[in-house]
């Protein structure tokens, strides 16, 4: 999907919400503009300074009613360099969706985008000419329905459209869907759900496949949080070479407020192909040009490749506030990565620490460290990175629309493949809610 047909959804939701729903209509459309003085603009051994210019747009629309509702959230970016150290880009990140349906949601058309700005290979730097940007483009009807006072069904048929800006991985896929939800107990659910799938990669040959998974998922609400389970099998089969690809997939997803804050732990372990899904994201706090939302993603996988991996990924994040003026955020990362054809194993840890602090005259400052390495076994040849962040951070609010944030930030990185270097940046932001 296009900037085109992406602008084409905004646009008929936005017509959708306006003319349908008035009272009930959520919608806000802020712009930003943000000057980055980078000490290393090409992330090298011997970079050169640069100013960085980024022209931010944030859309937010949310409308429902009886028969349909709308959701979509963008985020688009353009950056330029002064001094044509780097090319200028435009980024897009967000999605949306239009859910059609009767009056008891028995019956549902779902139309879904969404648009991410990736890292195209995490071995080289992540400068402008190595982003690259992925579309997915989702539709499909779905039946649900109350067959018991205890018991649901649902059948559902989802067709998707894979596309990636640079790189032969563009794919069509088809997913069938069926599943059984009990409500087993006033706080306890369980259920079973199958799911048939098949894969039409475009530019590979041999690549297609169908994908076969079946799981049993329990979830039970506790006193102050949730806990889910699930545990299944997966199987893929190459529709050519008819070679199978098995996993078993389980996953844990568990949220308290007991703990002096909020705390939440998951554990996936699953069987997909690289060319779709967050493969290795970590999760960071150092997206300087937002102040104070400083979640983005650090790293992402070497997409230069495809192939079907076996991964295996746990995350645990704690918040809380220290004092009334004081927040802290923890985050731990890790994954492990076995793939099908190359002869490669790849595992990836990350910590984040963020401190907040309120201020009078709605001032606060935020500060931050990162740090995440890489480890990569490729036929018996290791290769290792680690990157190191800090942020420092001075944000002001000016009554309720305004919002400005300037700071400095340092990265460090050690790499085996690839050029290690350092870089101190300045920046600054300044936002405006429209509507």
């Amino acid at each position: 999907m296009n900037i085109r047909d992406i602008s084409t959804v905004i646009g008929l939701s936005a017509l959708l919400a306006g003319d349908l729903v008035f009272a009930d209509l959520e919608k806000s459309l802020t712009l930003g503009l943000g000057l980055v003085q980078e000490g290393n603009a090409q992330k090298s051994t011997k970079g050169d300074d640069d100013i960085r210019t980024n022209l931010n747009a944030s859309l937010l629309i949310n409308a429902a009613q009886p028969f349909y509702s709308v959701a979509a959230t963008y985020r688009v970016q353009k950056s330029q360099y002064k001094e044509d150290s780097q090319e200028d880009r435009t980024s897009i990140n967000g999605s949306s969706s239009i859910l059609f349906h009767n009056a008891s949601k028995t019956l549902v058309w779902a139309f879904e985008n969404n648009e991410s700005d990736i890292l195209g290979n995490t071995l080289e730097d992540d400068t402008p000419s190595n982003r690259q940007r992925r579309s997915i483009f989702s539709y499909g009807p779905s039946y649900n329905k109350k067959i018991s006072a205890r018991d649901d069904i649902s059948l559902s048929v989802m067709a998707s459209s894979v596309r990636q800006q640079a790189q032969g991985a563009d794919s069509e896929r088809v997913a069938y869907n069926t599943s059984w939800t009990r409500q087993w107990s006033k706080k306890t659910t369980i259920g079973l759900s199958a799911t048939q799938s098949e894969m039409d990669a475009e530019d590979l040959m041999g690549f297609d496949y169908t994908q076969r998974s079946a799981k049993l998922n329990y979830s039970r609400a506790l006193n102050q949080g949730e806990i889910t389970l699930h545990a299944g099998y997966s199987e893929i089969e190459k529709d050519l070479s008819k070679k199978k690809t098995d996993s078993p997939e389980y996953g844990v997803t568990f949220n308290t407020s007991r703990l002096g804050g909020n705390t939440a732990l998951t554990y996936d372990s699953r069987l997909i192909d690289r060319s779709i899904g967050d493969l290795g994201t970590i999760k960071d706090t150092s997206n300087y040009d937002t102040p104070l939302d400083f979640e983005g993603p650090l790293e992402n996988f070497n997409t230069n490749s495809f192939d079907i991996v076996i991964e295996d990924e746990i995350a645990l994040h704690h918040s809380r506030k220290l004092t009334k003026q004081t927040s802290i955020n923890l985050s731990l990362n890790h994954g492990e990565y076995r793939y099908e054809d190359l002869d490669q194993t790849e595992a990836r840890t990350g910590a984040t620490v963020g401190l907040s602090r309120s201020l009078r005259g709605g001032y606060s400052l935020g500060f931050g460290l990162t740090v995440s390495s890489f480890e990569e076994d490729s036929a018996g040849i290791k290769r290792e990175q680690e990157t190191r962040k800090a942020y420092l951070t001075l944000n002001k609010i000016f009554g309720k629309n305004l919002h400005a944030s300037c700071g400095l930030a340092y990265t460090e990185r050690d790499a085996d493949l690839g050029e290690s270097y350092d870089s101190a940046d300045v920046r600054c932001n300044i936002s405006a809610q429209i509507f």
